[in-house]
């Protein structure tokens, strides 16, 4: 069951079905369901929902889409938020529930909601987003059926982490990204100069660039060692592009030619093979691992057929995500398809923060990278 959150109006969704908060009675209401019924064709749409007469809060009934592009519109009835007190929130459990037993009935393979309640019903949006992905997730711990769900929000706060967590999450990336940043600059192009080279590392080569000045907080001895790694970096590269390879030494150790057999012969475990290697080790079944994933049951199929398949970053990590690995083992699972964390990205970080947290809730973490403007894991 991939999930997908999307800032998008629902009417224009490619979708099976659409879902409508729909008025109690068969009337046209205002905000999303007025502008499904203007799209739809006010007057086709309004005499099929006629025929249903008043429903209760928390049913669903469908009808046809007419001019809207999706197939089915589901209409599904919630309760005016006074408190929490009067078993709001279960009718909108009732609701999420009810539309997604019809979709299936109906035999859709993808359907979108709004974020429901949350309109003229007043719901807060906060805990009705909470109850969306505990819908979410109920339904992919009981049915069989696989079906596309996919969230609309109109604005960024209808979609909002707790100030904590997102506090949390800035903090991490502001931390992260400063040092590893740092690290990457200051050992990178330094050029020392006479004392600050190590005993017999090569002199530094001149190639023009500017020296970079060094923040204060760095002592000696890191200079010393940057600047002489730095130093033997560039005359090695110079030396490899004029010496022949025979002539190359490094650490006491020859460099020698070798067949391109033996080098394909030697090649490590696709990402493919890793893959299904953690999943045996995790004793997991291929349907816990996609949905965990966030992912196509075909996507997944593809994955496994073919060997030599080389998945997106998204996909590689929501993978690692599913199988609850520690970071080092999503560095080396990711790394095998080509890819690595970069500290200058916030999607990265986020998984990262997450990943040290050893918080694999695929929803949640959706919901921070949303909140961040990142694209989501899975949902393929």
């Amino acid at each position: 069951m991939p999930f997908k959150i999307i800032r998008q109006d629902i009417t224009k969704l490619h979708t099976d079905a659409i879902v409508n908060t729909a008025n109690p009675k068969p009337v046209v209401g205002r905000g999303t369901e007025s502008r499904i019924y203007e799209v739809a064709g006010w007057d086709s749409l309004l005499k099929e929902r006629e025929k249903y007469g008043d429903l209760e809060p928390g049913s669903a009934v469908a009808t046809a889409a007419f001019d809207l592009p999706a197939k089915v519109v589901i209409h599904t009835v919630g309760r005016p938020w006074r408190g929490g007190s009067e078993g709001e929130e279960d009718v909108v459990r009732d609701c999420y529930r009810n539309s997604l037993k019809l979709a299936a009935k109906k035999e859709c393979r993808s359907i979108a909601f709004p974020l429901l309640g949350t309109g003229a019903y007043g719901f807060p949006k906060t805990r009705a987003l909470e109850i969306a992905e505990e819908s979410f997730r109920e339904w992919e711990d009981i049915s069989p059926y696989d079906i596309k769900i996919i969230l609309t929000v109109f604005d960024q706060d209808s979609y909002l982490l707790s100030e904590a967590r997102y506090s949390r999450i800035e903090a991490y990336i502001d931390e992260h990204y400063v040092q590893e940043t740092l690290d990457a600059e200051y050992t990178g192009p330094y050029e020392p100069t006479g004392d600050e080279v190590c005993e017999g590392a090569a002199a530094p080569v001149d190639d023009g660039e500017a020296d970079v000045e060094m923040p204060s907080p760095i002592s000696s001895h890191h200079l010393l060692l940057r600047g002489a790694r730095r130093a033997f970096g560039k005359s090695k590269m110079k030396a490899e592009a004029s010496a022949p390879m025979e002539e190359l030494r490094f650490a006491g150790m020859t460099a020698s030619k070798r067949d391109l057999k033996d080098v394909v012969a030697q090649a490590a475990e696709t990402f493919q093979e890793s893959l299904f290697r953690w999943i045996d080790e995790r004793g997991m079944k291929d349907p816990e691992v996609y949905k965990k994933a966030n992912l196509d049951k075909k996507l997944f199929s593809k994955i496994k057929k073919n060997k030599d398949y080389h998945p997106s970053k998204n996909t590689a990590l929501a993978l690692s995500i599913a199988l609850r690995l520690n970071l080092d083992e999503t560095k080396d699972l990711i790394g095998r398809a080509g890819y690595a964390f970069s500290p200058s990205e916030k999607f990265d970080l986020i998984i990262r923060f997450y990943i040290e947290e050893e918080n694999y809730d695929i929803f949640e973490i959706n919901e921070a990278l949303y909140d961040f403007e990142q694209p989501l894991l899975g949902a393929i």
